[in-house]
């Protein structure tokens, strides 16, 4: 049996940007920049287990990071 549920439209964003000196608009080249700076800092909690240690994961295998 299909649903015949449809999602209602999301509410429009009225609210005021919290830091609205960051420019969002080259966000993936920017991400590109830090992962390619030898001297980028990645600050994880918990990351010995869980989403933490797959974040550290990830960092090795896409960017110049070393673990300390």
């Amino acid at each position: 049996m299909a649903s015949s549920f449809v999602p209602p439209e999301p509410p429009a964003f009225k609210g005021q940007p919290v830091f609205p000196d960051i420019d969002l608009k080259n966000v993936a080249a920017d991400a590109v920049m830090r992962n390619q700076d030898d001297g980028a800092v990645f600050v994880i909690t918990g990351a010995s287990r869980g989403i933490g240690l797959q974040i550290v994961k990830d960092l090795l295998e896409r960017t110049k990071v070393r673990v300390g």
